[in-house]
């Protein structure tokens, strides 16, 4: 399993999830585990990620402070091509990019310092969520899973308890 694991993340940053599988001669399976054992590669994994999500979708990042959450997303703005470097938006909730030559939106919401869900109405998040071309990932998402459309993907961060570098990574 590990041996499959490391592979898995040597063929990430150039492959998407499909021909990960196809490569390793594996049918696709409904989870993906990977490794990262610095920042590089989990931004590199977020990179990878832009590819399944360009045509529109929700990813919801489950992880503890520091699991790489927000380093993954800024490989993920990277992917999609945005000039601005993404930060944190810990204390506003949400950040908004414009994606290059188009009309759509990445949102990146951080849900840590959320305290009732009104303040993400008031941010618009049913009609933001309603938009199909927009991309939308959120940091914490715990707190409002009943309202999540089920096209999310659902992405866990948890550190290795053998190594303090490594981040084990779910992708469901």
């Amino acid at each position: 399993m590990a041996k499959i694991i490391k592979s898995l993340y040597k063929f990430s940053a150039l492959s998407s999830s499909q021909e990960i599988f196809a490569k390793l001669g594996l049918p696709m399976a409904r989870q993906i585990v990977i490794l990262t054992t610095a920042p590089a590669q989990t931004r590199a994994l977020g990179r990878n990620f832009a590819r399944n999500i360009q045509s529109g979708g929700v990813a919801a990042l489950i992880g503890t402070l520091g699991s790489g959450k927000t380093t993954f997303v800024q490989g993920l703005g990277v992917g999609l091509r945005l000039r601005r470097k993404i930060t944190s938006p810990t204390f506003i909730k949400m950040a908004r990019y414009r994606l290059p030559h188009t009309d759509r939106w990445f949102y990146h919401f951080d849900l840590y310092r959320l305290r009732h869900r009104t303040e993400l109405m008031e941010l618009g998040l049913s009609d933001i969520l309603r938009r199909k071309d927009n991309v939308i990932v959120i940091e914490w998402p715990e707190k409002i899973k009943a309202l999540l459309p089920p096209r999310t993907k659902w992405i866990k961060f948890t550190h290795d308890r053998s190594d303090p570098k490594t981040r084990i990574i779910k992708i469901h």
